[in-house]
């Protein structure tokens, strides 16, 4: 099992994980050219490559404050009683106080003072606020009379009606003391476990019996996770409530037990007690509010606007009529509290403070505030500002951490002998010569802290001493302390930051001079590890991809859709898709044989290893063709050419149907990957299944080993999570993973799981045959032990395994040795025999399901479909088992359902083996050395067969394998196999021999072993290898036998001499013979899609909490949680000693806050892993790791000045209160319950409802007046108040008025809040669901079975055809739909697509616009191509097909969908620095998703059946996902998207062109040139884009949020009367998150705009511009913005950046030079000596033209041009003789589109005159 000597060692584990990293890429990425191998080997092992040097700091210390508890509490001034209370059940065990809690106590309890507490995770924060609420409550408590309640089990009956639990209570008042606000309901969960812990254990009810009458301190949660909804006379809502009671009750007795068991009492506060402190529902605290009341600001809002919570306010403020009463906000996080979303809650907090009174007498307010970063001088004014309390009134504290003893530098210690020494050795001597205190107090560094790298401290700790040297000493050191850690010892937390390879990329030049060790061989130039579009040497950059057979190199480029198509092509290649006006949405990024084409790039004369060059699949729907092919490296022109041939290209050529003339396969159900190498022939292809020929769309008919160089991400994380899971002790193997997105964490969940599933099995099954082949040395010791007595310790374990192996055998043998009649030797050879025989495989596999059970998992893997049975009471796989058995054995008595789960398990197992032993790629059990398959009765040599025809029957078993040929796996067959036949023809042909007679002798001697050509597991063995291979000469594949002397994959002759079995190598051999590793790691996802109830149960299991009857700790146990941010801010999951990010945090408080999950046990070292994704957030950090870890967050900011924000909240108050008047429900007027307000629905606003305001409006002016005053206080508009609310008097009813013209919403407060006329929270309410089954009941709502969305992401991720992940299942969409939860049965919506909003679209310059159709773009010109009108439709739900298990293979991903505006831009904010125009404020942001310009096809549901409703994609039905008749009706095309309101930053240009510079900034069609040419803007518009991410990336920095906060994109409006184009940043976040206009702030925008020259600058250096010539992952492309990478450009940036700063335009004279060479070179042009670059082209088809380069901002129009352009022109026109005409053409098409160049000399007016 695991290594004892394996531990956590910050370098140490490091070096682990790095090494399994090139371990694993090495493997099914390797090469078959070491020199290519090893040159992208020393691209990615180096700092800055795939990873990063590790960090390393000190975990916080906290100092104690010295005293007693009593004494602080008594110091402090806070109740006498506290001490008592908070050592009984807060603090019990504790013996004093930190310093700062002490601190925090007294500042608590101050009257008039306020406090806020900044200290790290595990500081003790949130007891430092309890503290003074608790004091407060013991004080108060004195003057309780009277008795507490006697609650009864009212639910235990079926009979019994509901009973409020505190009813009988007597002699205090029930309200609400303290509010303890949070950002998410996790805090507020976590927050429980803390008080049931402080308030309701059985010490603290002693002590309140004896002390406070039998009283208590009530708490409850109230959130939307709070049961039950609904009114009490639903008997459905009350029977709801019931069972939930009686679970909770159940669940809570377990608890107990399992406490009292394991003799841990903190167990028993995971469940709540009913009888106890802790309020059971929202009716009992409805009845009688809670003294301590945990919520979040969304329900909080919620609350504030319902009647029926009006309870809770109303009783606070009776209980504050007593002066002498204080009431507590508690608000944790507060930093979280910033933007829109913070100015919203403060403003609700003004609500709340008026609502309680305390606006009147503030003296009874006290806030209580915790945050991760405030500066005491720096954010007085925002604590004033969010609180509205009196500046000064705050008290800060801070975390008070140790300050290290004085140390000695350098320390006594010799580095030299430190860095020789054994590890323990080392750190015992660097504890005695002052190095451990020198380490301490270098990451100390003076209170400073932060992370630093190895080569930082050691230069700190032995300035003097040589790095290597110093490096190795406390590299030592550091070991030795992790190794034998003693009291003392500094506690340290290591960083590691990993990231998943992208893929290569290579100059497609095998000439080039940028390579620094030409070789002759070489077919391909410079590696790249970032997409470029040009070498250094000047050539073509393409994708590199390889065989995973040969190892050979191929190249991938992207080519125009259509021209892959063609009988002949002749196309460009590019690394990005080359369709530049297209882009970002009107092409599809997926690879299909339209778009991208694979070129191998050998000029071999014919391809030998092939049976033909062409083939036809389908019916030949699809013809596949290698053809050869010239590839120009200058250009990246690729012809079909036969004479000059450079290489070979592949094409899949789709047939047409001749009546209709479309495609007859969708390109995109068509791989462009061949499915043989071109090179070796190996052949992925698998056309038959178990059941019979495969549909040609199955992707099994499409496998090809040819593949790119990127790493799957779950692969890569499971790679390095298991090798960090390896150096955890076996009680501390528990990990979190962190990632910021659903989707993420249930696919790394599933995809963690299932991974190392798959290398356990290898490992289990070498260690069973390295096991069977000790037992013939275990039958000479039983012997021994049995005939000779030579009993030993090692004879009775021989014996234990032979019992183990086969029992019955053994016993027979045991009687034979004793002597037993009637029995002889020949009896105990074939025993003997028989017992040390290779198990076959099927009872291998039995073997390894025993060793699986025995770890606590599923034999048959972490499936979803063998999770449970499919009876109406499912029980779950573990439930079948006896687990008091050694190994566990199924149950007897199971049920048909049960049998067949078992049955499915074991198929499942058995699949997954010979999937696993007979991979492709080079994997099979065979090609890595570890044994190869054999008939049971072969025992002969491995290199002497006992006869031919075994040596046939060998190879021929092999090929079979490699198939997967086995009963079960495939289909039967009456022929052999196309591989088959081939390898016994080209034997034969060798051999002067006829297929057919090796195909016999083969047959013959497998006999029944092989069965038409299936293999049956329990008739063949594998036998280990002996250490020697022979390796084929020609394909390098290796045979541990010699079979019949011929290549298993080429038939070529196998050498005589053999070469020794490197097991190390080889990632798959190298973890299958570690003896480590071989642990449990069971997985589950715990993210806002997860069922409340699971995720209880799944945070308990984390736990080792067990509280499920069924539950099974062996099996049930959770190993890793896949999370979201749910988990990150101190929820209660126990303390972990790493962490696992799986994507860089959205800021630097949430890497924090998730690094701070680490190291809260008592261990020496903590490790955080960071494993970094393709994203500019990542990669911009992965570049500054010291940014991540050791930056302040940044300044929290309000917006107290924005009239909109101040004006919703306002709204949403005074509609509250006349609502509240005007709809009578006794009258069975509607009001609704919609969170965003009680107001009726918008059907009744104008028969009803607007009159019934108006009135009110006009009756309660003075209302409205006194709600602005209290909402204005410590804002901008505290002296504006009056006027503000006499403007919402007069707009409200014309404000609504509007917003109702297009009724999107039943709900009319729903319909102002998504109109952007209400507030929002942060928290959306335009969710959609997806429903993966139909709902049954109407109660509870949602139903079980959903995964919700945001509508703006809904519209992407769950269109048709997408797919979504959730707990290990696969689900397509297949259709719009939507239910309302009316009657016991929900009723699908009638039209749940939405109402009809006609959108006018320009592509050419993002033009966006609700008139209809005008045939051409009103603001630039453009024409039907780039100008449409598209339908869109806001859906209101989505239905899912049948889920499928996740197979680790899930590569779909959203459509790209260009961010598009829509504002008033005169109503915004302006400024005008240098020459630009930034403009900020609201707006609309429409997301469209129109299927790439092809709209979705959708009919509506069938009627009958399920009832689903709605419509169903037609292209589900094509793919198989329904049945036709499930659909009904003519089709409708239609495009799905959301609008919403939100915030906007726009940048753009004072003046779009200037007439003396000739420069012209803004996007215009249809120009022309001085001779005719059309002009280019895609350079332009590039330009435009490149500067909005280049914003984005610097603006997510500069405020320390996600990119993915922001959308980015480009704005067509109007400057003057001109058109003007804008790059523009918006808040993804409805109604804005105030980010965008804190971007375009008077305060905030000269900083920003100083942060964008200052990237700029970094951009600059020669580090990143000799790698990046257009964008990487480094500045501007990510994952996220595919769609926009061949856009992209930062110098284009950069330029268009300095121009809006006012500077003139710089021209690269040398850039344009190389770009107009480049080109002539590419196309037989001749350069031109000039003062501009420029060259002459001569054609006989369109005569003699100059081709002069231009940067993209210059115009080269008839009317405008710039003056060196004119210059140039003249300049040419006269030394050039016979010159037809003269073509501006900018060096980004030079470089992205060259070919476009003789176009726009073609178009020439001149052009063949």
């Amino acid at each position: 099992m695991t290594d004892s000597s394996r531990h956590l060692d910050a370098i140490q584990t490091f070096e682990h994980l790095r090494d399994a990293y090139f371990r694993y890429y090495d493997t099914p990425f390797g090469l078959a050219d070491e020199r290519l191998q090893a040159e992208r080997r020393a691209l990615l092992d180096r700092d800055g490559g795939a990873y990063r040097k590790p960090l390393l700091e000190l975990r916080p210390e906290y100092e104690s404050s010295g005293r007693s508890l009593a004494e602080s509490a008594a110091a402090a001034g806070a109740d006498p009683d506290l001490a008592d209370f908070i050592s009984t059940g807060l603090l019990p065990g504790v013996p004093s106080l930190y310093r700062h809690q002490e601190e925090a106590l007294t500042a608590g309890v101050q009257p008039g003072q306020h406090m806020v507490i900044t200290a790290g995770t595990g500081s003790g924060k949130t007891e430092s606020f309890l503290m003074p609420v608790l004091s407060s409550l013991l004080s108060e408590s004195r003057t309780w009379t009277g008795h507490g309640a006697s609650p009864d089990d009212w639910w235990t009956s079926e009979g019994n009606p509901y009973h409020p639990q505190r009813d009988g209570e007597t002699g205090r008042e029930a309200a609400v003391r303290t509010i303890v606000l949070y950002p998410m309901n996790a805090l507020v969960d976590d927050q429980l476990i803390r008080l049931r812990r402080a308030l309701d254990n059985d010490d603290i009810r002693a002590w309140l019996d004896a002390n406070r009458n039998g009283h208590r301190f009530y708490f409850g949660r109230y959130t939307g996770a709070t049961p039950v909804t609904g009114i009490r006379s639903n008997n459905l809502a009350l029977g709801e409530l019931r069972r939930y009671l009686r679970q909770t009750d159940q669940r809570g007795t377990r608890a107990r037990q399992i406490a009292t068991q394991k003799a841990d009492e903190d167990l028993r506060y995971f469940v709540p007690r009913l009888d106890g402190a802790e309020m059971r529902s929202r009716w009992d605290m409805l009845d009688y509010p809670p003294d301590i009341l945990i919520t979040n600001y969304s329900m909080l809002n919620v609350m504030l606007l319902r009647e029926r919570d009006g309870h809770f306010f109303d009783s606070t403020r009776r209980w504050l009529d007593n002066p002498a009463n204080v009431f507590t906000l508690v608000v944790d996080e507060l930093h979280t509290y910033r933007g829109t979303a913070g100015t919203e809650v403060a403003y609700l907090l003004r609500t709340l403070k008026r609502r309680l009174g305390l606006d009147a007498r503030p003296e009874q307010f006290r806030v209580l505030a915790a945050s991760a970063s405030l500066d005491s001088e720096r954010d007085s004014d925002y604590l004033h500002q969010f609180f509205d309390v009196d500046q000064g009134t705050f008290s800060f504290i801070t975390g008070s951490s140790i300050t290290p003893a004085e140390y000695q530098v350098p320390p006594a210690a010799d580095p030299a002998d430190l860095a020789t020494a054994d590890a323990v050795t080392a750190a015992a001597d660097g504890r005695a010569g002052g190095v451990v205190n020198a380490l301490r107090g270098a990451l100390h560094g003076n209170g400073t802290g932060g992370a630093k790298t190895l080569t930082q401290i050691a230069q700190e700790v032995f300035p003097a001493t040589p790095d290597e040297l110093s490096e190795q000493a406390i590299a030592n050191v550091l070991a030795g302390l992790a190794q034998d850690p003693q009291t003392g010892d500094p506690k340290l937390r290591a960083h590691l930051f990993f990231r998943n390879v992208v893929g290569m990329w290579a100059c497609c030049d095998p000439s080039c001079s940028a390579v620094t060790d030409p070789q002759a061989a070489r077919t391909v130039g410079k590696l790249y590890a970032e997409p470029a579009t040009r070498c250094e040497c000047g050539a073509r950059v393409l994708e590199l991809l390889y065989c995973q057979n040969c190892g050979d190199v191929l190249l991938g480029g992207f080519a125009p859709e259509g021209e892959l198509q063609k009988q002949a092509v002749k196309t460009m290649l590019l690394a990005d898709v080359p369709e530049l006006a297209k882009l970002p949405d009107q092409v599809t990024l997926q690879r299909t044989p339209d778009n991208y084409l694979v070129y191998w790039p050998r000029p071999k004369t014919t391809l030998t290893n092939l049976d033909s060059a062409t083939w036809n699949r389908d019916n030949s729907a699809v013809s596949y063709a290698f053809r050869p092919s010239k590839l120009n490296p200058a250009s990246g022109e690729i012809s079909n050419i036969a004479e000059g041939f450079t290489g070979w290209s592949f094409h899949a050529r789709i047939a047409r149907n001749n009546a209709t003339g479309e495609l007859r396969r969708a390109p995109e159900t068509v791989s462009p990957f061949p499915t043989q190498c071109p090179n070796c022939g190996d052949d992925w292809e698998i056309q038959y299944g178990r059941n019979g020929r495969l549909p040609a769309t199955d992707p099994a008919t499409q496998r090809s080993p040819i593949r790119q160089m990127r790493t799957g991400f779950e692969k890569i994380n499971q790679v390095l999570t298991t090798e960090l899971a390896n150096d955890l002790r076996d009680a501390d193997r528990k990990l979190i993973v962190f990632t910021d997105s659903r989707q993420d964490a249930a696919k790394l969940s599933a995809g963690l799981g299932l991974r190392h599933y798959q290398d356990l099995l290898r490992q289990l099954l070498y260690a069973r045959l390295a096991g069977s082949g000790s037992a013939v040395l275990d039958l000479v010791l039983a012997e021994g032990h049995v005939v000779r007595n030579e009993k030993t310790v090692e004879s009775f374990a021989a014996l234990a395994r032979l019992r183990q192996r086969n029992a019955p055998l053994l016993d027979e043998l045991r009687d034979i040795w004793d002597g037993k009649p009637e029995t002889g030797p020949g009896d105990a050879e074939r025993l003997k025999a028989a017992l040390s025989a290779p198990p076959s495989l099927r009872e291998l596999a039995a073997e390894v399901s025993a060793d699986l059970l025995g770890l606590g998992m599923n034999p048959g893997g972490p499936h979803a479909r063998l999770r449970e049975t499919s009876e109406d009471h499912a029980v779950t796989w573990s439930e079948l088992y006896d687990w008091r058995l050694t190994p566990p054995a199924p149950k007897p008595g199971l049920t048909d359902p049960q049998r067949s789960l078992l049955n499915d398990i074991g198929r499942s197992l058995e699949e997954e083996l010979l999937e696993g032993l007979f991979s492709g790629g080079g994997r099979d059990f065979e090609s890595l050395g570890l044994g190869w398959l054999a008939l049971a009765s072969d025992t002969a040599p491995a290199d002497a067969p006992a006869d031919p025809a075994t040596g046939q029957a060998r190879a021929a078993l092999r090929i079979l394998a490699d198939q997967r040929r086995f009963f079960g796996l495939r289909g039967a067959r009456d022929d052999p196999t196309p591989k088959l036949r081939k390898f016994w023809a080209d034997v034969a042909s060798a051999e002067r021999s006829t297929a057919d007679s090796l195909r016999d002798d083969a047959l013959n001697r497998a006999g029944s072993a092989v069965v038409e050509y299936l293999i049956d597991p329990s008739a063949v063995v594998l036998r280990m290898g002996e250490g020697r291979a022979w390796t084929c000469t020609r394909c390098s594949r290796q045979h541990l036998t010699t079979g019949n002397g011929y290549c298993t994959k080429c038939a070529k002759p196998l050498p005589a001499d053999t070469v020794p079995v490197d097991l190390d190598q080889d990632y798959y051999a190298w973890k299958a013979t570690r003896d480590d590793g071989r642990f449990r790691l069971n997985t589950a996802e715990l993210t806002g899609q997860t069922d409340r109830i699971d995720a209880q149960s799944r945070q308990s299991r984390f736990q080792d909490v067990f509280l499920g009857s069924g539950e099974n700790e062996l099996t049930d146990a959770i190993d890793v949680l896949s999370v979201t941010t749910t988990m990150e801010a101190g929820v209660d999951i126990g303390a972990l000693s790493a962490v696992v990010l799986g994507n860089m945090p959205p800021t630097r408080f949430n890497y924090q806050q998730r690094v701070g999950r680490a190291g809260r046990r008592n261990s020496p070292v903590a490790v955080a892993l960071t494993v970094c994704r393709g994203r500019s957030h990542d990669e911009y950090y992965f570049e500054r790791p010291d940014r991540i870890t050791n930056e302040p967050t940044p300044k929290p900011y309000l917006a107290l000045n924005r009239p909109e924000i101040f004006t919703r909240s306002l709204r949403s108050e005074v509609l509250r209160q006349a609502f509240s008047e005007l709809i009578s429900a006794t009258d069975g007027e509607d009001a609704s319950s919609n969170v965003h307000g009680a107001f009726g629905k918008t059907s009744d606003w104008h028969t009803f409802l607007r009159p019934r305001l108006e009135g009110w409006l006009a009756d309660h002016p003075g209302v409205v007046r006194e709600t602005a005053r209290s909402l204005a206080r410590s804002t901008a508009f505290q002296g504006t108040a009056d006027e503000e609310a006499e403007r919402c008097i007069s707009a409200l009813l014309d404000d609504i008025d509007h917003s109702v013209l297009a009724q999107r919403h039943d709900d009319l407060s729903q319909q102002l809040a998504e109109d952007g006329l209400l507030p929002m929270f942060g928290f959306p309410t335009s969710v959609r669901y997806l429903y993966l089954k139909r709902p049954q009941r109407s109660y509870p709502w949602p139903p079980a079975g959903v995964i919700d969305r945001d509508l703006s992401m809904a519209v992407s991720q769950f269109a048709p055809m997408s797919e979504v992940v959730r707990d290990g299942t696969v689900y397509p969409v297949v259709g719009v739909t939507a239910f309302k939860p009316s009657g016991p049965r929900p009723q699908p919506e009638p039209e749940p697509l939405g109402i009809e909003s006609p959108l006018s679209i320009c592509r050419a310059c993002s033009y966006l616009g609700e008139q209809q159709d005008l045939g051409t773009c009103p603001r630039c010109g453009a024409g039907p191509t780039f100008y449409t009108t598209v339908p869109l439709r806001e859906p209101l739900g989505f239905r899912s097909g049948t889920g499928t298990d996740f197979d680790g293979n899930f590569s779909w991903s959203p459509r790209a969908m260009a961010a598009r505006a829509m504002t008033d831009m005169d109503a915004l904010a302006r400024q005008a620095p240098g020459n630009s125009l930034i403009l900020s404020g609201p707006g609309s942001r429409y997301v469209i998703n129109d299927n790439g310009g092809q709209l979705f096809t959708l009919r509506r549901a069938a009627p009958g059946g399920p009832e689903w409703g709605g419509y169903v994609s037609t292209r589900a039905i094509d793919a198989g996902l329904l049945h036709p008749s499930f659909a009904t009706g003519d089709p409708i095309s239609v495009a799905l998207g959301a609008i919403q309101h939100t915030d906007f930053l726009f940048a753009g240009a004072g003046a779009p062109t200037n007439l003396d510079t000739g420069l012209r900034l803004n996007l215009v069609s249809g120009i022309r040139q001085p001779y005719g040419a059309q002009e280019v803007t895609d350079s332009r518009r590039a330009a435009w884009y490149s500067l909005a991410f280049l914003l984005r990336t610097v603006a997510s920095a500069a405020l320390d949020i996600q990119p993915l906060e922001l959308a980015a994109g480009i704005y067509s409006g109007v400057t003057g009367s001109e058109p003007a184009t804008y790059a523009f940043l918006a808040d993804t976040l409805e109604n804005g998150a105030g980010f965008s206009t804190q971007l375009g702030s008077r305060r905030f925008l000269p900083e920003f705009l100083d942060a964008v020259v200052s990237y700029l600058a970094e951009l600059e250096d020669p580090s990143h511009t000799k790698v990046c010539s257009s964008s990487c992952y480094r500045c501007l492309r990510d994952y996220g913005n595919m769609a926009y990478h061949a856009l992209l450009d930062w110098r284009l940036a950069r330029d268009l950046f300095r121009l809006l700063q006012g500077l003139p335009l710089t021209i690269d004279d040398a850039a344009e030079t190389a770009a107009i060479d480049r080109w002539a070179h590419a196309y037989n042009a001749a350069p031109i000596s000039s003062e501009v670059p420029a060259a002459r082209y001569d054609s006989p088809s369109v005569g003699s033209f100059a081709v002069i380069a231009r940067h993209p901002f210059e115009a080269s129009e008839d009317t405008l041009i710039a003056p060196r352009l004119a210059e140039a022109m003249a300049e040419i026109e006269a030394s050039e003789e016979d010159l037809d005409g003269v073509v501006f053409v900018d060096s980004f098409t030079l470089d992205r589109d060259p070919r476009r160049v003789l176009k726009l000399i073609s178009d020439s007016e001149l052009a063949g005159a």
